[in-house]
């Protein structure tokens, strides 16, 4: 009897050190089997889940019988770390593929390819918001440049315009010299004419509300999208309630 239990334990350590040995092996086959990463892990643990019942259901009365000799407790030990450390590598994984790419906490990133860019360099003064909502110091309002592109980032993750449509991108610099944090909303103070109409568009792309911190600068964007043989705008820039200045832009 004690030599049948000794086997069963045996060939249970070899498929508990076989399933883990085929996760492993997996990750060096993950472009080919074209699933995400985060799937396939998902199903690898299943399995290795699965071994491990079955490895508990042969066993479990092989350590009950054994349970107070000390080489079974440092077995159980050894096996109960090994098991954490896999669950924390697999947390780390997912935390790791679940991060956005881009890391200075804005929505909208980088224009990446296809880019036209048209230099502007106007700067404006408009009194905004402090913490507690109530109008406060002026920030400079730069309008640097703008772009024309068919793909973007948002969030991090590549977007790309339909067929037919690209990106206008408008190109910020706010800038705050007083010592408090100021709060805007970038899109409130720009209207968008394409040349051959009369619309008047607000941004659709942008940041929401800014928070620009005390004697910092603060890049940003705001955009839209437009149709792709669209070449001339003109921009309308001020106050919600205040007067506009238009500023054509070509690309």
């Amino acid at each position: 009897m004690q030599n049948s239990n000794s086997i069963a334990v045996k060939t249970s350590r070899q498929v508990f050190w076989e399933r883990l040995l085929n996760l492993a092996n997996t990750f060096a086959d993950v472009k080919a089997a074209g699933k995400s990463l985060w799937v396939l892990l998902q199903e690898k643990v299943q399995e290795f889940g699965n071994s491990a019942a079955d490895i508990k259901s042969k066993s479990a009365f092989v350590i009950k019988a054994n349970w107070k000799k000390p080489e079974v407790k440092k077995k159980i030990g050894k096996f109960a770390l090994l098991t954490i450390v896999i669950l924390i590598v697999l947390v780390g994984v997912r935390f790791v593929l679940s991060r956005p790419a881009s890391s200075n906490g804005q929505q909208l990133g980088a224009t990446v390819q296809n880019t036209l860019t048209t230099s502007i360099e106007r700067e404006f003064n408009f009194k905004v918001y402090d913490k507690n909502k109530k109008l406060a110091d002026p920030v400079k309002y730069v309008i640097t440049t703008a772009q024309l592109t068919n793909q973007i980032i948002i969030q991090g993750q590549k977007a790309t315009a339909v067929a037919g449509r690209n990106f206008l991108i408008i190109n910020l610099k706010l800038v705050n010299e007083f010592n408090d944090s100021l709060f805007l909303n970038t899109r409130n103070y720009i209207r968008i004419q394409p040349a051959g109409t009369q619309d008047k568009l607000a941004p659709e792309i942008h940041n929401d509300t800014v928070e620009v911190q005390p004697l910092s600068t603060k890049l940003t964007r705001v955009g839209l999208p437009v149709d792709e043989g669209t070449r001339n705008f003109t921009l309308f820039v001020g106050e919600l309630d205040g007067e506009k200045t238009e500023i054509p832009i070509s690309f």
